[in-house]
């Protein structure tokens, strides 16, 4: 459960320390609540109940202002067996937002994905990240220094070809040419989506069978595209209105849900 790890962000989290005992209290009691739900093998209700109540205590402790992966994971899986799959999958998308490339909450997330029940032909699931678990976390802003580095290269060797007339210049520098350009796409890509990470709150769907509206209200007709959402289905927060939010899906459907029926991403 990462019980030191936990400890020591929140003690960095508290600065001077006003209150410390009360956030390593708290973290205490979320750890014992989790025990006693994984010791209730004979009474489900009873186990539900106690990961629930560690749940809570994470999420008391974020909201003290505890923002890691750590606490993340411990509060993501203290609500899937709860059975609360909406705000696992928040928790979850809340840690990967601190460890981008840690693979045990990739793997988490996933795993709650595939308690979600999505459109057909899995419309409207997130597709899997461009940038493998595996490989360590690259600052974007290497792509283009890069992109300019590869793209000097080539008009190096273009140059060369032309005073020379040797093809083989050339051909490095067509090579060359489109490694620079693959650097500076990935660049755009990673700059645009980071951007719509920071300026489009999530929004996870925290019940079933929600119309996805085509405007804000009951009376609107569903989205053709994708009419129906389910629990635990993630989108992107675009407009307020009226106690409604439109949202955008992977995929691309535009609609508006009830702001009752979803969990948004915010402090």
């Amino acid at each position: 459960m990462h019980l030191v790890s936990l400890l020591t962000a929140l003690a960095l989290a508290s600065g001077s320390g006003a209150e410390p005992a009360p956030d390593a209290e708290l973290l205490q009691r979320a750890e014992e609540a989790f025990r006693r739900g994984a010791a209730q093998r004979s009474d489900a209700d009873r186990a539900r109940q106690d990961f629930a109540e560690a749940a809570g205590c994470y999420e008391r402790l974020r909201r003290r202002g505890a923002d890691n992966a750590d606490l993340y994971r411990n509060q993501g899986n203290a609500y899937l067996l709860a059975g609360r799959l909406p705000e696992a999958v928040l928790a979850y998308r809340r840690g990967l937002r601190c460890a981008p490339h840690d693979a045990g909450l990739r793997d988490n997330l996933e795993y709650a994905r595939d308690q979600v029940h999505y459109g057909p032909e899995g419309r409207g699931r997130p597709k899997d990240p461009i940038w493998p678990a595996w490989l360590p976390g690259i600052d974007r802003a290497l792509f283009l220094l890069t992109a300019f580095l590869l793209y000097g290269l080539a008009c190096f060797h273009a140059t060369r070809a032309l005073l020379t007339g040797d093809g083989l210049y050339l051909r490095r520098a067509a090579l060359l040419l489109a490694l620079a350009v693959a650097a500076a796409g990935l660049w755009t890509y990673l700059t645009w989506r980071g951007w719509r990470e920071a300026e489009l709150p999530l929004v996870v769907i925290a019940r079933d069978g929600v119309a996805l509206a085509r405007g804000n209200g009951p009376s609107y007709p569903p989205n053709l595209q994708l009419p129906q959402l389910n629990r635990g289905m993630e989108a992107r927060l675009l407009h307020r209105r009226g106690g409604w939010l439109q949202v955008e899906l992977p995929g691309g459907a535009i609609g508006w849900v009830p702001q009752t029926a979803a969990l948004v991403d915010e402090p």
